[in-house]
């Protein structure tokens, strides 16, 4: 992907620009605002991170100029401002994810993949296919190998998630803050339990396992049995 940095903190800059490189991507950085704002007008980017607290402006203001002009790339704020009127402050700015530093590379990268998928939406109301499962989300409904499976209204937020980004890690507090609204719950067991619960329902039986879990990180969905 193409993205573009903005941030005034040179290690956090060599730090990002070295992973997301390492990774495959492309990233323009920069560490003042009005440099920014030209480059998100003038470049076509597939997403872009910003940090708040920057030498000419707040990122913020620079999210809102660029929603002004009709420029819809997903941004990441990357703030070690963590209160939530700070999210929710950036999330009515427009951005599409707020990553509290600091931050580890896995879970970096994680929520950019994320990003990249918004960029290229598929339709709202079209069934989620993954391998023999399928969720039906004009119904509401689940099912694997033609069979309905029952879950909770969480249960399905949950999997709906992961199913939009199958083939991709979805972190533990990924979860926490797309599905419950939490944002600082570090000792919390609640994602763990939703998902023993949801595994047990989805993968009950004799069936191969589709819901993989990644160690200290997260869970994935797998493309193919």
């Amino acid at each position: 992907m193409k993205l573009l940095l903005l941030d005034d903190d040179p290690d956090i800059t060599g730090y990002v620009t070295r992973l997301l490189g390492a990774d495959g991507h492309q990233v323009d950085a920069t560490s003042l605002g009005c440099d920014a704002l030209f480059l998100g007008k003038c470049t076509s980017y597939d997403a872009m991170i910003f940090d708040r607290q920057l030498p000419d402006c707040d990122g913020l203001d620079v999210l809102r100029e660029l929603r002004s002009v009709g420029v819809p790339t997903p941004v990441m704020i990357l703030s070690s401002l963590g209160a939530h009127g700070d999210r929710s402050e950036a999330r009515a700015a427009g951005a599409a994810d707020y990553l509290l530093k600091p931050f580890t590379g896995a879970e970096f990268l994680a929520r950019i993949q994320c990003l990249g998928r918004a960029r290229r939406p598929g339709v709202v109301d079209a069934p989620i296919m993954v391998a023999d499962l399928e969720i039906d989300r004009r119904a509401g409904e689940v099912r694997r190998s033609g069979l309905s499976i029952a879950l909770s209204s969480q249960e399905y937020r949950i999997l709906e998630f992961l199913a939009k980004h199958a083939g991709q890690v979805v972190t533990k507090s990924m979860i926490l803050e797309r599905v419950f609204g939490i944002y600082f719950a570090p000792a919390s067991n609640v994602v763990e339990s939703y998902m023993n619960r949801l595994r047990s329902k989805i993968e009950g039986g004799a069936r191969c396992p589709i819901i993989r879990p990644i160690r200290n990180i997260g869970y994935s969905i797998e493309l193919a049995n």
